[in-house]
């Protein structure tokens, strides 16, 4: 009988709570721990921060104790759901990687991440090697839904007109730092400055 795949949950905000209930679901992983940064859901039970009415042995270790739990734990696999931005997350991912662990990650600037960070991208590349891990970028705008998925289906088609692709979302539900990322709550003028220099 194959082993279980070690599993890590770094993040559990709104993505990171669902990716971890559906990974404590799955026979074939085992999830070893989660981080976080929320002092709420910091040294507690997975089962009870994700609301599960059940303990599941599990524990939710804080950021700053990251990179000595995935050391010491050795996970196969991160999924990792925290920010946005590669230059915000390029130190979880270090820790990680250093681990050896593969990373998953929610980031949409990691989908490519040479256009934005050539630097990070350089040297999230080469760790990675030098602890022979995988990093896979896969969020939704850019990333795997707006870019990859429309390209791998396009390649049914014998001829391309053009691909339209839309979103439409409700951010006011979203947490604070999303809504923050689409320019909800800014001034017109504010919107304007963030939208010119690429904030939003």
């Amino acid at each position: 009988m194959p082993k279980n795949i070690k599993a890590v949950v770094y993040g559990l905000g709104p993505i990171g709570s669902l990716i971890a209930s559906l990974l404590l679901e799955r026979k074939s992983l085992e999830v070893v721990g989660a981080i976080e940064i929320d002092p709420k859901k910091v040294n507690r039970d997975l089962g009870e921060v994700l609301s599960l009415n059940e303990r599941v042995g599990v524990k939710v270790f804080h950021d700053g104790e990251a990179e000595k739990f995935l050391l010491e734990t050795k996970p196969e696999i991160v999924l990792h759901s925290t920010a946005t931005y590669l230059d915000k997350i390029y130190p979880q991912l270090i820790k990680c990687l250093k681990a050896g662990a593969n990373i998953v990650s929610t980031s949409e600037t990691l989908a490519y991440p040479w256009y934005r960070y050539p630097n990070l991208a350089a040297s999230i590349d080469r760790i990675a090697k030098e602890h022979d891990a995988t990093v896979l970028g896969a969020g939704v705008n850019p990333g795997f839904i707006f870019d990859v998925l429309p390209a791998f289906l396009s390649t049914t088609c014998v001829e391309i007109e053009g691909i339209r692709v839309v979103r439409s979302i409700n951010a006011s539900t979203r947490r604070y730092s999303f809504q923050r990322k689409y320019g909800l709550g800014l001034s017109p003028n504010e919107f304007a400055r963030s939208l010119n220099k690429g904030k939003i």
